[in-house]
């Protein structure tokens, strides 16, 4: 993944605890929320790869997040099944950069879009300029 985003400018900038957060200092686009894989293969969930490649403008995605399952502080977020990971993925809606969560539960799912509202807002506040808004 660290490898397919550098070849389009990305760079890696830390977020602190297992979440990774690239940006793309051509664009200002930041892809954030990807998680190091804890699980034991170690390897990073399909799922998350699917919506990386679709952001990147390299495939159209067959399975679209679109279904608004949260709000928070005046974003959307959805929440999906990946049955290939066997986890609840989601992602903040209506927004151009790629802001990705998961969770083992629903209720996790719920706290790890809060969390991924927060961290968001928080970047935005660090590099001084206004976050783009979901709803």
């Amino acid at each position: 993944m660290v490898r397919l985003l550098s070849g389009f400018g990305y760079k890696e900038k830390s977020s602190g605890g297992s979440h990774r957060r690239f940006e793309n200092p051509t664009s200002g686009d930041i892809i954030m929320g990807l998680v190091k894989p804890h699980h034991p293969r170690k390897e990073v969930r399909r799922a998350y790869l699917r919506k990386v490649i679709q952001h990147l403008g390299l495939t159209s995605d067959p399975w679209p997040l679109k279904s608004e399952s949260f709000s928070y502080k005046g974003y959307a977020g959805s929440s999906e099944f990946s049955h290939e990971d066997r986890c609840l993925i989601g992602q903040i809606l209506y927004i151009d950069d790629l802001i990705l969560y998961e969770g083992d539960n629903y209720d996790d799912l719920e706290k790890a879009f809060h969390s991924s509202v927060d961290e968001y807002l928080e970047f935005w506040q660090e590099v001084g300029k206004e976050p783009q808004e979901s709803l």
